[in-house]
This record gives structure tokens, sequence and C-alpha cells, in this order.
């Protein structure tokens, strides 16, 4: 009995380094590009990532910094200094819906020649000091330094 309580204490400390090696290797310029090479080679979308960062005192965010995000052959939908992801309990049954997401230090183009079904969704859309560019037949919007959130 001795043995056993051993061997699951030793499986469990193991399951958790591991555990902890993947979160910091997560977190490199290596595993960005890996990601980036992944959803390029693996779908219709262009995606660029400099850096995956999280932080234990936001732990419901995890932040993709110098991000660049659009459809293959079309102009870039999404050019971002940093975009914010906020995390809830829906994603356990609903891993691509999100609290939030927050888009910081860019542009947002909307133009009908660019625009996507983006494969995410999120209860609240925030931009800081972004630039958007939409039209909507006759009617062109294109906005700069716009800060302002959107909630369903």
């Amino acid at each position: 009995m001795k043995f056993l309580g051993k061997l699951l204490l030793t499986l469990l400390l193991l399951a958790l380094l591991a555990l902890v090696i993947v979160y910091v290797v997560l977190q490199t310029h290596r595993a960005a590009n890996r990601v980036t090479s992944w959803v390029n080679d693996n779908t219709d979308y262009q995606l660029t990532l400099g850096k995956i960062e999280h932080s234990w005192s936001e732990a419901d965010h995890i932040v993709f910094s110098d991000v660049t995000f659009g459809v293959k052959g079309q102009p870039l939908t999404l050019a971002a200094r940093k975009i914010s992801f906020g995390l809830s309990a829906r994603q356990l049954t609903e891993p691509s819906h999100f609290a939030s997401l927050e888009l910081e230090g860019g542009t947002l183009n909307l133009l009908p020649g660019n625009s996507i079904a983006v494969p995410f969704m999120a209860d609240v859309l925030q931009l800081r000091t972004m630039a958007l560019q939409s039209q909507d037949g006759d009617w062109l919007l294109n906005g700069q330094q716009i800060n302002g959130g959107i909630t369903p």
C-alpha cells in the first residue's frame, strides 16, 4: 500500500512538472512561431504572432503581441500591437467563445473585399487606440484612435 501511494505521488508530481514546462514553453517566441506556422499551413487564414503571454495577476487573460490576421490572398483584416482574450468557464463547453476580446494599437479593416467569418466569438469587443475602416453600401466609416467597446 505504501508503494502505491508513493507511485501515485510521483506520477502526480511528474504531471505537475510537465504542466509547468508546457506553460513556460508556450510563452516563448518559438511557440508563437509554431502556432503561426500551424494556422498558416492548416487553415485558410494568414496569421503572424510576435509573442504569447500569460500573467498570474490576470489569470483569466491570454495576450498575443504583434498580431496580423487575414484571409490568404486578401488584404489584412487585423493588425494589432496587442490582443487580449478573456477566458471564462464557458470555454469548457464552447472553446471558441471568449468572455472578452480586446484589440489595442492597430487597424481593423472590415471593407467588403476582406470581410471574413472569424472562427470565434466574444461577449465583449473592446477597442483601444485602434483605426477602424468599414463600408456598408455607400456609407464609408474611417476612424482613427478609437477607444470603445461593443457588447451584444
